[in-house]
């Protein structure tokens, strides 16, 4: 009995690792498919992605517990969130933009008392508007970055001027948006 546990045991290992092999798979494939669908450069991508966590590293040591949220695209960081002060707001300004590799910092925060309640309905957004873009108007998704914040849609990226037009057209008919705010360069 006790070999028959062994041999259970060994194969359940091999099946975890055969499972665990494949799930390795599916995220290197998806991360290749994003680095060549995507128009930036391998190196633009890693730095976009390492600016972002700079910028929320060097808020939260400025801004101790603040609710900004930071979004890179081609070295443009964007600022969404809210904080309790116009102060706290151009502190977070004036941090990010002394990161070495910023080229432009947008700043939209919000002066307001913290609100989780929006939160679900802003991904919901998103998701509808990532959706649509990419099925009706064939923006790669790796072009541009859809950020919604309190019902208000910003959109960074690298994309043609039609290409926004039409964006904009759809973030418009998607009910709950107020206000969609466009920070591309054109293409």
């Amino acid at each position: 009995m006790k070999l028959n546990n062994k041999i259970n045991a060994v194969l359940y290992l091999i099946a975890i690792v055969t499972f665990l092999n494949g799930c390795a798979a599916v995220v290197a494939g998806t991360a290749a498919t994003a680095y060549v669908t995507d128009p930036r450069s391998s190196k633009q991508i890693r730095g976009d992605f390492n600016l972002k966590s700079e910028a929320k590293e060097a808020l939260n040591k400025a801004l101790p517990k603040n609710n900004i949220e930071t979004t890179s695209y081609n070295n443009a960081v964007l600022l969404t969130g809210q904080v309790n002060s116009q102060s706290n707001s151009d502190i977070a300004t004036t941090v990010v933009k002394k990161l070495a590799t910023v080229r432009k910092v947008y700043n939209y925060i919000e002066v307001r008392d913290f609100e989780l309640s929006n939160y679900s309905n802003d991904a919901y957004i998103t998701s509808k508007l990532k959706a649509e873009a990419f099925s009706t108007i064939g923006i790669d998704s790796n072009s541009i970055k859809v950020v919604t914040n309190n019902n208000t849609i910003y959109i960074l990226g690298a994309i043609t001027k039609s290409q926004t037009e039409r964006l904009v057209e759809i973030a418009k008919s998607i009910t709950g948006v107020k206000k969609v705010i466009i920070l591309v360069d054109y293409i």
